[in-house]
């Protein structure tokens, strides 16, 4: 257990999370998570010379609020998923991609190489880079080899159900990814939306018919879905953050909830 964040008694029960990624993109994604089960981690002893009552009774008086629930730790579940992608750049083949940058006259492109089978660790990128905790990258493959590429899945397996508290996913050499999809699976076949992201509100209902949240995410009900374009600005080109929040902001975070238990 890691921490003293006590939002575990809050989000849903998950295995397995799925995103779906469309246009270019390089993401890493670390997801902050908690255990189910792992309760009272901020219990203080020692009660190694205290009766099974007293220590009983110690055990929910002090981490026990009827008002607020069980608050166990938050840990980084990403580093310890099983993380696969259905297509990665240079897999196939070698491939050469060049990064988006700010249009200045007369600067040069600014590109490089993909190569799943080179001796050269900086040509690969694999999709466990996304979780390892390195500074290297998962790379999707370059629109150039197909249109199909603009959609790519990418699924971290849990192995086990855990309340979701945060989902990170962090940009490296490309801008955000721009329409893509959260989802969520208790059994690793069928899946549900979490959350929609767009490139603009319009997208939110040409893309998924789903009426956007304008400006910051924000929910009217716990169980709410959303679609949000606000972390698909093309801006920065590089190093983006996209924090997505399933306990914060949503109308029972500050007490019980049934649907966020």
């Amino acid at each position: 257990m890691c921490g003293d964040i006590t939002l575990s008694r809050f989000g849903l029960f998950q295995k397995t999370l799925k995103v779906y990624v469309t246009l270019f993109g390089v993401i890493v994604i670390m997801g902050l998570c908690q255990e189910a089960g792992a309760m009272m981690t901020r219990i203080k002893g020692p009660y190694n010379n205290r009766t099974f009552y007293e220590r009983y009774y110690n055990y929910w008086s002090l981490d026990y609020d009827p008002e607020r629930g069980l608050f166990p730790s938050v840990n980084n579940l990403a580093a310890n998923a099983i993380i696969s992608a259905n297509a990665t750049c240079g897999e196939d083949k070698p491939e050469i991609y060049c990064k988006l940058v700010e249009h200045v006259f007369m600067r040069e492109p600014q590109c490089g190489l993909c190569n799943a089978r080179s001796d050269n660790p900086e040509h690969r990128h694999p999709i466990i880079n996304a979780i390892d905790g390195t500074n290297q990258w998962w790379q999707s493959p370059t629109l150039q080899n197909g249109k199909h590429f603009e959609w790519v899945t990418i699924t971290l397996d849990l192995k086990q159900i855990f309340q979701i508290a945060y989902v990170i996913v962090k940009a490296a050499i490309s801008p955000r990814p721009g329409n893509w999809i959260l989802e969520r699976s208790r059994d690793g076949i069928s899946y549900k939306p979490w959350q929609y992201y767009a490139i603009s509100d319009a997208e939110c209902w040409e893309a998924f018919g789903i009426r956007p949240t304008m400006g910051k995410p924000r929910y009217r009900s716990d169980d709410e879905i959303i679609c949000t374009s606000y972390y698909s600005k093309l801006n920065p080109l590089e190093g983006g953050e996209i924090h997505t929040s399933l306990v914060n902001g949503r109308p029972g975070a500050e007490g019980p909830s049934d649907t966020l238990r």
